[in-house]
């Protein structure tokens, strides 16, 4: 009887350990998410359009982070060839609140249809 208890013990113990290993798991692979997200950002904003990212995302943190979410996915699809500036952030940021469409090439706008 008191070796079945010491069984169960032993079960929790470890299902326990287990747990604590897979949430540090999930835990690290979301820390090197976020920072390869902040490498590739610093590596495609100049200093000044990450101040401004940086002081949206203070006051309007979800605008911020799709501005974030559409600066990577352009980079991933080879439309961003140099360092994004402040004022390409500024018109990036008002075509985001007016729910338009954009190329950071030459930052023309077309409106969804």
């Amino acid at each position: 009887m008191s070796s079945d208890k010491d069984i169960e013990e032993i079960r929790e113990e470890k299902l326990k350990k287990l747990k604590n290993q897979q949430e540090e798991s999930e835990s690290n692979a979301e820390e090197q998410q976020e920072q390869a997200r902040e490498q590739l950002l610093r590596k495609i904003l100049t200093e000044d359009a990450r101040k401004r990212l940086k002081n949206v995302s203070l006051v309007d943190e979800d605008k911020a982070t799709e501005v974030e979410n559409i600066l990577i996915r352009m980079c991933q699809q080879n439309q961003i060839h140099a360092e994004v500036t402040e004022s390409q952030m500024k018109s990036i940021l008002s075509e985001v609140s007016t729910d338009k469409k954009f190329n950071i090439k030459g930052m023309s706008s077309r409106r969804n249809n």
